[in-house]
């Protein structure tokens, strides 16, 4: 038998639209808007991202990560998901980020009740 290519699946880039984005995206900054009686879409993007830099620069005490490693490396890994590359990861990262398994993370993912 002749020797054959291997020939592997390769996921294409799957990125997400921006209907997708904007529409879905703004889930957690509308419950901010509502939970904190903020109507100003520009007064609550900014207490938004006041809030949550104070929230996981809080949180670095324990995981070790500020706001902008945390939104760095969440963004690392989605662009891993998506199939494209992000600028200033290098090849160590983007192997370590390949590594992740995104469907145990998703079955790791408890249920949130936000209307509760």
């Amino acid at each position: 038998m002749p020797d054959q290519a291997l020939s592997i699946a390769v996921r294409a880039a799957n990125l997400p639209s921006d209907r997708w984005l904007f529409i879905n995206g703004l889930s957690g900054l509308t419950s901010f808007m509502a939970r904190e009686g903020i109507n100003d879409p520009e007064q609550a993007f900014q207490a938004f991202f006041d809030a949550a830099k104070h929230f996981h620069n809080l949180e670095s005490d324990y995981n070790g990560k500020s706001f902008t490693d945390y939104l760095r490396e969440k963004a690392a890994a989605k662009a891993r998901r998506f199939n494209v590359a992000f600028p200033g990861v290098g090849d160590v990262v983007q192997e370590k980020i390949g590594s992740i398994d995104f469907a145990e993370q998703r079955r790791r993912i408890e249920p949130v009740d936000l209307c509760g």
